[in-house]
């Protein structure tokens, strides 16, 4: 298997001064401040590593009045990327003229415009619009992961709709929000650990299906699930009610049943009610209720557990499935 890249860096272009940043193709990058004089603005980054071949990240930039009506020249970012990889990148709020080296070109994306690029290596300087607040997330997958979620042949419908076969090419598109809704959401701050990668997996399979059906025009009633599917579903089910409090990863679940990660998703949603994500979350708090009943362990201490950052998200996920909060379960 390949990584999504085998080495990344990023110069910063708001400060020429700063170190550069060498990313590690299995690390997390956590919550880094850009560096960035005062009379221009501030900003911050992150980066989450989901599988092998997969990375997302998003970064937050705020500019002062003086930068207003300026392309913010913000940083060269380079990668040597081991397989073929479609990179998206969209912004939630603001926009960015991207100077795309691989291709030669200038691109402009923002609001339902999206930007795709699919190459073999990334050479790019992205400035955003110092006008407004700026908030850009940016999907890295390698063409061989992609076939593994959507499947070989989807995937190549994808890219050929796309308009981004080959390499390297990049093009912008209107993408409808709310089939970019799940793209933004990915990057949860509630959850933390294993927890957190499987709710960004499952958003990014969610936005990666309304992508296609979007792309390919797909949105005719499915036919009935063959019998296989169904029993597969259900195996998954048994298997993921002997898990405990292991949170599996929707690529290795993929892998092990010889399907695409969508397919398997939906296949499970149908049998079973629930996407595998949802499952799991649900499982795993109804083993917090019966501690809470059964043992003195703090709500604080349970949420850690649980992989949720702050017991209010704790807090909130379990008024969400049982319609009252924890404490009650306690002051019973």
């Amino acid at each position: 298997m390949t990584t999504a890249f085998s080495l990344a860096e990023v110069r910063w272009l708001t400060d020429p001064e700063a170190p550069v940043v060498v990313l590690d193709h299995l690390a997390d990058l956590p919550h880094q401040e850009v560096p960035m004089p005062p009379a221009m603005g501030s900003g911050w980054v992150e980066m989450m590593h989901l599988a092998l071949g997969m990375h997302l990240a998003r970064g937050t930039h705020h500019f002062t009045e003086a930068m207003a009506g300026h392309w913010v020249p913000f940083a060269r970012i380079t990668a040597e990327l081991p397989d073929d990889s479609l990179t998206i990148q969209s912004a939630r709020s603001g926009r960015v003229r991207l100077y795309e080296r691989r291709v030669g070109s200038e691109l402009t994306f923002g609001g339902d415009v999206a930007l795709f690029q699919h190459s073999d290596r990334l050479d790019y300087e992205p400035h955003p619009d110092g006008s407004t607040m700026v908030q850009v997330t940016v999907l890295l997958i390698g063409d061989a992961l992609l076939a593994r979620l959507l499947g070989e042949a989807l995937a190549g419908t994808l890219m050929a709709g796309l308009g981004v076969v080959g390499v390297p090419s990049a093009r912008v598109l209107a993408i409808p929000a709310a089939i970019t809704a799940p793209l933004y959401a990915a990057l949860s701050t509630e959850q933390a650990g294993a927890l957190r990668k499987l709710y960004a997996q499952s958003k990014i399979l969610e936005y990666l299906g309304g992508l296609t059906r979007f792309i390919t025009g797909e949105h005719e009633a499915s036919p009935a699930l063959p019998l296989v599917r169904r029993r597969r579903a259900e195996q998954l089910r048994e298997e993921l009610e002997r898990a405990g409090a292991e949170v599996p990863s929707l690529d290795e679940l993929a892998r092990r049943y010889r399907t695409s990660a969508r397919t398997l998703n939906d296949d499970f949603k149908e049998v079973v009610g629930q996407s595998i994500f949802a499952f799991v979350t649900r499982r795993r708090l109804g083993q917090a209720h019966v501690l809470l009943q059964e043992t003195d362990i703090p709500l604080k201490q349970l949420a850690a557990r649980l992989d949720y950052t702050h017991v209010n998200h704790f807090s909130t996920a379990f008024r969400r499935v049982f319609g009252y909060p924890p404490g009650r379960l306690r002051r019973g």
